[in-house]
Order: structure tokens, then sequence, then C-alpha cells
């Protein structure tokens, strides 16, 4: 990965403002297939952006923004390590490099190593996506790394372990708008959670095969709007929220939760690490859980499916319950 001069680029993503400058000219290209749309010439007058920078890594330069005063944090996630010192963190990540946040004057630095061992789409996830999501959560916006559907006036947000492609194409085919294909942006207003559109990529479930030497590999991300956009949905407010269990089972399952176990099962299986948990909008997740219908899901190998799971809490109802599909036969096709 090398360097190139350093770009800038203003955002205004969902009503906030976002000042970038890149300097690693490997990223650039994800970068602008996912913030072309919220790019703009110019803030409107009163707006203070989240201030950014991607740079490549430079053992100088990254030892003067340490402190000796930092102290671990421990937030569960085994592949990274987080150092505090007051409004400043520190993201250390082998795979990639390191990010420093400064929560109180909204601004973060990331640093790319040469050779990351992730991807593009890793990696902006990392070095962007991670630290806009702790800086604009102050502000009122979340950002999670989650999948969000819609239909009608219905909408729904999916925390999965796992990528949902091809769940998401016959979802596609059967009338249903991606809202967010690996991110969503999440906004409380009026006593409703909206759901809105943030440009991404799925990663492609691929069938096993074994390898060939010197065959071309297959393409690893898919953009199912770029294809179609009439199925990307910009907005809807969420009735729902799916919370899928790791692993596939021969039959796909659901049951609504109560209230109490739908808290604690996004708690449990909440996608973002947020920094300063106690503060302004660090409990979303049990918020969520009295606002929305929560789920949770065991998926089969059978994209089909899934379109049975999705129809069947659409309709709202007042009971809890269970359901799960059984396999269809010839003389019994599938059916919600």
């Amino acid at each position: 990965m090398t360097s190139a001069d350093s770009k800038s680029y203003r955002l205004v993503v969902h009503g906030l403002a976002v000042e970038l400058t890149c300097g690693v000219d490997a990223l650039l290209p994800q970068f602008l297939r996912t913030f072309e749309s919220f790019l703009t010439p110019t803030f409107p007058d009163g707006f203070v952006p989240i201030s950014g920078q991607i740079r490549p890594y430079e053992a100088g330069e990254v030892s003067r923004s340490l402190s000796p005063s930092a102290v671990p944090l421990h937030l569960g996630d085994q592949l990274i390590e987080i150092y505090e010192d007051g409004e400043n963190f520190w993201v250390v990540d082998d795979r990639w490099g390191m990010t420093q946040l400064n929560l109180l004057r909204g601004q973060f630095r990331s640093w790319i190593l040469p050779h990351p061992t992730v991807d593009s789409v890793h990696c902006l996830d990392s070095v962007l996506f991670w630290p806009l999501a702790q800086l604009m959560r102050g502000k009122g916006l979340h950002l999670i790394p989650g999948v969000s559907i819609a239909r009608g006036d219905w909408g729904a947000l999916i925390l999965t372990p796992y990528g949902i492609e091809p769940e998401l194409r016959v979802l596609l085919e059967a009338g249903y708008q991606i809202i967010g294909q690996r991110w969503t942006a999440i906004r409380e207003e009026a006593g409703k959670v909206s759901l809105l559109h943030v440009p991404g990529q799925v990663e492609f479930a691929h069938e096993p095969r074994l390898r060939i030497a010197g065959a071309i590999a297959p393409e690893r991300w898919v953009d199912l709007g770029g294809a179609h956009p009439d199925c990307i949905r910009h907005h809807a407010y969420c009735e729902n929220i799916l919370v899928v269990v790791p692993g596939r089972r021969p039959r796909a399952r659901l049951q609504e939760l109560t209230p109490i176990l739908a808290g604690a099962a996004l708690k449990r299986d909440w996608p973002m690490a947020e920094l300063h948990p106690h503060r302004r909008g660090g409990q979303l997740a049990g918020r969520l859980a009295n606002q929305c219908r929560v789920s949770e899901a065991h998926l089969s190998r059978r994209a089909d499916d899934f379109i049975v799971l999705m129809d069947s809490i659409r309709p709202i109802g007042s009971s809890f319950q269970t359901m799960s599909i059984s396999r269809p036969t010839a003389q019994q096709p599938l059916a919600g």
C-alpha cells in the first residue's frame, strides 16, 4: 500500500458534517465507492465538522501520538487493543495499523501499515467507519455494522455474525428493498427509530470448491444495489430487529423475544464496541429492545426460507411466537 498526496473531502452524512483527509491511495477507490453520495463542496453555515485523517504508517509520527498514561480497556474484541487517556483513545490492530480518537474534539487519525492483511473493505470498516461511529454517536447518529431492509412502510434491522448475500438476493426478488448492505445509520426521533441508507457491499457467498493453482480468484464483494438502483431504500422506520444466531441449521427457526429477553440478546450480540457506553447514546441496544419487536433467528442453508421468516414478522401482532420451517416436499411446497 503506497501513499499519495493527501486529498481532502467534505461529507454530509445524514445531517452531520465530516472533513476527511486521505493520504493512502490504495484506499481511495473503496472510499469513493462508499461515500460518493455524501460528498459536498461546502458545509452549510454553522456546521462543526468531525475531522478525520487517514495516513500511511510512520513509526515516528505514531510514537509521538501515544500517551505514557494510557491504560488498556477490555471491550470483548480479542483482535484489537484499545487504550484510554481521558478523552483520547487508541485502537491498535496488527492487521492494519492504529487509530487515535479524541471524543471531546471530534477528531480521529488512522495510520495504515504498508502491507495490511485485510482487504480494502475490512480496512475501511476499521480506519473510517469505526471511528466515525464513535464520534457521530454523541451527535445523535449511530453507525451500526448491520443489514437493514424495508418493504412498504415497514423496516427491519438484521444483526448477523456472517454474510447473508443469498438471503438478500431472494428478498430483492420478492419485492423487498435494501437500506444498508453492510452498515446502517440509525437515528432516534419523535419516539421512532429511523433506519438510514449507507452505501456498501456484501460478501459474495461462493460455493465450496477445490482451489486450482493459477486460477483467477472469484469476486469477493458485490454491490446488490449497483445493478438494481430501484432496490435501494433511503429511509424506513424500524419495526423489527432480527438477531441471527451463529451457524446454519437444517431448518430455519424464529422466536420473538419478550422485551426483557430482547434487551439481553441485543446487548449480548451488539456488533459495535462503544467507547464510554454510559454516556449519551451509549445504551442504544437497551432502548431498541423497548421500541422494536426483537426476534432471534436460526437460518437454514436454503435462502428461500428467509422470505418466510421475514414475511412472518411483518404483520404487527401482540403475541410472542416461535416459528420453524420444515423442508418442502413435492406434495407440500414451501409457503408462509
